[in-house]
């Protein structure tokens, strides 16, 4: 996978390639398959997660997926970091590039994310717990296709809420790369449906809800967690290895 997936290991989509999204979906694949774990691809390597005491979901999924992977992690609280300092925050950037072959981040914001990244010169993942973050995104999409047992252009998902919404927006230049069929105007015959985290509250349950023959939604809690997972160790792998 080309090193511009350092440059975007923070972000969204946008720039991913249709044939990368596959790849990921595939190494993802792999990870779950009996007997064949992660490999301990980044055993030795260390990583750093910056976050808040206590953790939140951000920080606690990604030290999950490194340390599967084999690697120390590290936790540092971001007062200590000094990132809202602008005379401290490239020094502080440069050292946890030496330091650390990656750096996860607990809602460190977008703006903020680029920036360690860019002094830090290693992968920076920021908020992988939320709605838009690829690992999400991509582990639903693996979901839907493992639990309906179709091609991904013959999914169709309904997206709760605006069309205007960044987890819409999100969804829609998934669909663009996979030909999933999205729809923000109804369920109508939908075989998924997602709702943003906001709507459904502090909390709840991951937003992606199975609709068979007419019954009640069913949740996809467990699915999604496990594919979450290895989505992201599959983002870490092609990053680092």
């Amino acid at each position: 996978m080309p090193t511009t997936l350092l440059d975007r290991s923070a972000s969204s989509l946008a720039r991913f390639s249709q044939h990368e999204v596959q790849a990921l979906l595939d190494a993802a694949r792999l990870f779950k398959q009996p007997g064949v774990a992660a490999g301990r691809r980044l055993l030795g390597r260390h990583v750093a997660v910056l976050s808040e005491l206590p953790a939140g979901p951000s920080a606690e999924a990604f030290t999950e997926a490194a340390s599967a992977l084999g690697a120390q992690v590290v936790r540092i609280p971001v007062g200590a970091a000094h990132l809202d300092d602008p005379r401290s925050r490239r020094n502080t950037a440069r050292v946890l590039g030496r330091l650390y072959c990656a750096v996860g981040c607990d809602g460190l914001g977008a703006g903020r994310a680029s920036l360690l990244a860019r002094w830090a010169g290693v992968p920076v993942f920021d908020a992988v717990a939320s709605d838009t973050h690829p690992a999400r995104l991509l582990g639903d999409l693996l979901t839907m296709c493992e639990h309906t047992h179709k091609s991904m252009h013959d999914i169709m998902l309904w997206v709760a809420g605006e069309a205007h919404t960044p987890l819409a927006q999100a969804w829609q230049s998934l669909a663009e790369l996979t030909g999933l069929e999205v729809s923000t105007g109804g369920a109508g015959r939908s075989d998924f449906i997602c709702q943003a985290q906001a709507a459904r509250g502090p909390g709840a349950p991951l937003g992606l809800l199975a609709v068979q023959d007419g019954r009640a939604p069913r949740s996809l809690l467990a699915e999604q967690t496990e594919n979450h997972r290895c989505m992201l160790q599959a983002l870490l792998c092609e990053a680092l290895t």
